[in-house]
């Protein structure tokens, strides 16, 4: 089979994309790579597009942007093979049109959208913009395992930025600070940062260091298929400080930003900061603001479907023997409490961490690797997608 492997690819830090580009070079004979950013790459792939088997996008031609889409759109749409397209950051966000988004996707039709969603969910919010939604979570990370499972030195470890305030769903912030707390009130050792986030290597390095860590599903319980659930907060965001004060994600000159190393970035949005110019999506404005804005999103009025889920996180974690402090959800029907993590209870939250702190030693930890490797790999996701696109026919 001859792949055409479709990603928009920059300085970011989602170690996931490694792990599915080579789930899918893996089952090819050969691969094109195609990285929308370069138009030598664009321009191959519109000269070889009727010689490809399968195309697959991944999650950064469709994250936290809708201008790298267009760049390819219209070779996808001439197509004469399958299209699997898969969406990242599957969530609703007042600076990133997913109005914009959808007619994207429709306006290719691919035969398949491989969602991280639970399927009924992504089956509502992604009707008639494909033959068929495949749900696609992601996988236990290749070549990784339980290793030192004795000699941990962190007892508590986190990395990740606070979910912002429009996901509507605090879960994943407040189950970060009750744990901390709780660990630090048991006087364990705490490595613990919502700025600073480490690439692949060093990633699996600190969990690999780390006894315990905890989260919630991720995502929000709100997403919506319109745009119009935010023009409230837009139009208040106007009135408090002008257009500047809230760029849109791409707004103009930011699908340039995005490419520069991360370093320059950061040294930009601060600089920008100081003018009074923030990305929407990032700025930092005063709890007393934000429950203002929060008031202003009327979710009764509008349909929308819950968006949790699981995420690359938490099968890192398992990969790597470290144990979670979750709260009890679905985790898209793979994880289950107590044989995967420890399902956090507020009331009695120092008996919980005592517990899990033991969880690398005892053997659960590396018991829940055992039961999730054989079917839970991002090869397997690959085959399920595989099996589906048989299942729908090829035919364009």
């Amino acid at each position: 089979m001859r792949l055409a492997l479709i990603e928009a690819v920059y300085d970011y830090k989602m170690s996931y994309l490694n792990e599915w580009r080579a789930a899918w070079s893996g089952i090819a004979d050969s691969v094109q790579s195609v990285n929308v950013l370069k138009a030598r790459d664009i321009a191959s792939f519109k000269k070889e597009l009727h010689s490809f088997d399968l195309i697959v996008s991944l999650h950064s031609l469709n994250a936290d942007s809708n201008a790298w889409l267009p760049k390819v759109m219209a070779p996808l749409s001439d197509r004469t093979c399958p299209l699997v397209m898969f969406v990242g950051n599957e969530y609703s966000n007042p600076w990133l049109s997913t109005e914009t988004r959808l007619r994207h996707i429709q306006s290719v039709y691919p035969e398949i959208v491989a969602t991280q969603l639970n399927l009924a969910s992504a089956e509502w919010l992604y009707r008639g913009t494909t033959k068929k939604v495949v749900a696609a979570p992601h996988g236990l990370p290749m070549g990784v395992e339980p290793s030192n499972l004795i000699n941990r030195p962190v007892d508590f470890g986190v990395r990740g930025f606070r979910y912002p305030w429009y996901l509507l769903d605090d879960d994943r912030n407040n189950i970060l600070e009750a744990v901390e707390a709780t660990v630090a009130a048991l006087g364990g050792k705490i490595d613990s940062s919502d700025s600073h986030r480490f690439a692949h290597n060093e990633w699996f390095k600190f969990l690999g260091s780390t006894k315990i860590t905890a989260s919630s599903e991720a995502g929000s319980r709100y997403i919506f298929d319109t745009d119009e659930v935010w023009l409230p907060v837009l139009e208040r965001l106007s009135r408090e400080g002008g257009t500047s004060r809230a760029l849109g994600n791409d707004a103009k000159g930011m699908t340039v930003a995005r490419r520069l190393p991360a370093p320059l970035k950061s040294r930009l949005r601060k600089l920008a900061k100081t003018i009074g110019i923030e990305q929407g999506s990032t700025a930092v404005l005063d709890s007393e603001f934000l429950a203002e804005l929060r008031s202003l999103v009327k979710v009764e009025q509008f349909p929308h479907v819950d968006g949790k889920a699981l995420s690359s996180r938490h099968l890192d974690a398992i990969a790597t023997g470290t144990w979670q402090i979750l709260k009890a959800g679905r985790y898209s029907d793979v994880l289950i409490p107590e044989v995967h993590y420890s399902a956090w209870d507020p009331s009695n939250g120092a008996e919980i961490v005592s517990d899990a702190l033991q969880a690398f030693q005892d053997g659960r930890a590396e018991h829940a690797y055992a039961t999730l490797a054989a079917n839970h790999s991002y090869s397997s996701r690959v085959r399920d997608i595989l099996r589906a696109l048989d299942e729908i026919g090829t035919s364009r």
